[in-house]
């Protein structure tokens, strides 16, 4: 009866290295494992328990904190808080909202107010806006035009059929 033996594979440095780093892991856990045997019942138990109690705790907290939500008697209040920094030479003042009070949509809040700050930002935009509103009107004439054409090509086409017919 013969039997097979398989040849050793190749190794090279790396590789025991690797395998000594296996041992030592081995060694590691082996140990661990021997002190967690070795305690007490209620210890191992309580070690379990506490354990259990903090990953329940953790994910109540982490599902509480979609769920829970602060409300007024008129809505669901989650609007973020903002820090709001006046510039060194600038003023904060209060748009006369006062604590508690019901805010409508687009209420100024407060202003902030730094004639040392540079309007060139605030023209551009304004720039922009201006030219784009000027492109939407043309947009909205050459849509007006290709409607009106669209309507004579169609009349057109119905007394081409009825010629033809």
């Amino acid at each position: 009866m013969t039997h097979f033996v398989p040849s050793p594979p190749l190794s090279t440095a790396s590789d025991k290295r690797s395998e000594t780093d296996i041992a030592g892991n081995r060694q590691i856990v082996g140990g661990l494992r021997a002190r967690w045997h070795k305690m007490d019942g209620w210890l191992r138990r309580s070690l379990k328990l506490g354990a259990a109690g903090i990953l329940l705790v953790a994910g109540l907290l982490a599902e509480l904190g979609t769920v829970v939500r602060v409300q007024s008697t008129d809505a669901v209040v989650s609007a973020p808080r903002i820090g709001v920094r006046a510039p060194i030479g600038g003023v904060v003042t209060a748009g006369g909202v006062a604590i508690g009070q019901t805010v409508k949509r687009n209420a100024v809040l407060a202003r902030i107010s730094d004639a040392r700050v540079s309007r060139l930002p605030l023209e551009e935009l304004e720039t922009r806006a201006a030219r784009l509103r000027a492109e939407l009107a043309a947009a909205a004439k050459r849509r007006q035009d290709l409607v009106a054409l669209q309507a004579d090509l169609t009349q057109r086409a119905q007394a081409h059929s009825r010629v033809l017919a």
